[in-house]
């Protein structure tokens, strides 16, 4: 070849990495189960290769130490970015009068060939629905995570409450609502559901939507495996979340009467209210002296008190709550799998489609603390079956982990059609 021939070959195109704008409406760090799933699925993304820019509502502390309360390292492609400004201001709300300019803004500085939209949760709803309507000025493919249709709570909560037939103005909300929903899941490019009755519950309700598959949250898999050992564990019962009313957590201290001698640990609960609630039930049923209530933890503690526990319990009501019974898909159930806690749960479609009643759990009707006391019972006096039903959830738990997830999500958006109606 000559001296010149370089001059031939054609300089090397620039690859640009795909990048995913993940949407979440949280401040960061946060006590809510939403923003754990959010930053250990962003950081997986970015791990597997993509970058990911993260906006969030704010930023409540460092970007280092905001990683550092979930127990996670900073990763070089993975960049947060915070909504808010230093001044008090329309932009800082996501249905601000402004939002819609600095919204632009935003997508116009991080677009380029590759980007996707990612977001979940009913202001993910709002958010798709504006930018939809900036497509014919920004145009980018946008995703929606659903972990449950937002209609059907609104309109099981107003039936319980005994107004939704006679209040026409929550008949609105509901109907403002399910347009919205039926407007978004049209225009998307894809939908991820986070449990199989999701996504047969948006066929159901919206057949008319984008493609779409199941891909379920998942876990952080201990570096070590290690048979059910009591030595450690010197805490009977384990409760693990919020206690709002719909976790449930009324009938598990019910449950202590039926345990007695037992004591009860509640990790979580960042409301006084709910705490407040939650000790005025334990001293109803004559437990109050046996059942201890921790407060919110940080994520990264949460490991240690769930080694300590001979019995973890999600004790999942039926009656009043359909999140509950149809869209739920718990943290709880995969953190205690994976960290060899043997486990209680209310017999629900929602944890059925987890776990399965004396394989993985034992699975005990809802609603009953009678029958959540003798589950609980027969796990704290048959460690046997204890043992057993760690080791089948440790083995069934590997399939739920965080960067299986972020697998999943990258497949389904290079090929939504390819993957759509399948699971996780």
């Amino acid at each position: 070849m000559g001296l010149h021939s370089s001059r031939l070959i054609a300089p090397a195109a620039r690859v640009e990495r795909q990048r995913v704008l993940y949407f979440s409406r949280v401040d960061l760090p946060s006590t809510k189960a939403n923003s754990i799933q959010t930053m250990n699925t962003c950081l997986e993304l970015a791990r597997g290769g993509v970058e990911v820019v993260l906006v969030v509502r704010r930023l409540q502390c460092s970007r280092r130490d905001c990683f550092a309360y979930y127990g996670l390292p900073p990763h070089p492609r993975l960049r947060v970015v915070s909504l808010s400004l230093p001044l008090p201001t329309g932009f800082n709300d996501w249905e601000g009068p402004y939002f819609r300019t600095y919204l632009a803004s935003l997508l116009r500085r991080y677009r380029r060939p590759g980007t996707v939209l990612f977001t979940r949760d009913p202001a993910g709803l709002d958010l798709l629905a504006m930018v939809h309507r900036l497509r014919s000025q920004i145009e980018i493919p946008t995703y929606f995570e659903v972990h449950r249709l937002d209609f059907r709570p609104k309109a099981s909560h107003q039936e319980e409450r005994g107004r939704f037939r006679r209040d026409p103005r929550g008949h609105a909300k509901v109907e403002a609502r399910h347009g919205l929903e039926s407007e978004v899941y049209a225009a998307v490019d894809g939908i991820v559901c986070t449990s199989e009755n999701a996504l047969q519950l948006l066929d159901l309700h919206f057949p008319e939507h984008a493609p779409a598959c199941v891909v379920p949250s998942g876990a952080r898999m201990a570096a070590e495996i290690v048979p059910l050992d009591d030595a450690g564990r010197d805490l009977d019962v384990v409760y693990v979340g919020q206690l709002d009313r719909w976790r449930g957590v009324g009938a598990l201290i019910a449950a202590m009467a039926h345990l007695p001698g037992r004591r009860l640990t509640i990790v979580g609960g960042n409301d006084p209210q709910d705490i407040a609630r939650g000790r005025a039930h334990a001293r109803e049923a004559g437990v109050a002296d046996r059942v201890e209530f921790l407060g919110q933890v940080p994520p990264t503690a949460v490991s240690g008190w769930l080694q300590r526990a001979r019995v973890g319990v999600v004790p999942l009501p039926e009656a009043g709550f359909i999140e509950d019974n149809t869209f739920t898909s718990p943290l709880e159930v995969f953190e205690f799998m994976q960290a060899g806690v043997p486990m209680v749960a209310s017999d629900l479609p929602s944890i059925r489609e987890w776990v399965r009643h004396g394989e993985h759990a034992l699975l005990v009707a809802p609603d009953d603390p009678a029958a959540l006391g003798a589950g609980i019972k027969r796990l704290l006096q048959d460690r046997a079956l204890a043992a057993r039903l760690v080791d089948a959830a440790r083995a069934h738990v590997r399939a739920f982990t965080w960067e299986r997830r972020a697998q999943r999500l990258l497949e389904f958006i290079a090929s939504p059609q390819a993957m759509a109606g399948s699971g996780g």
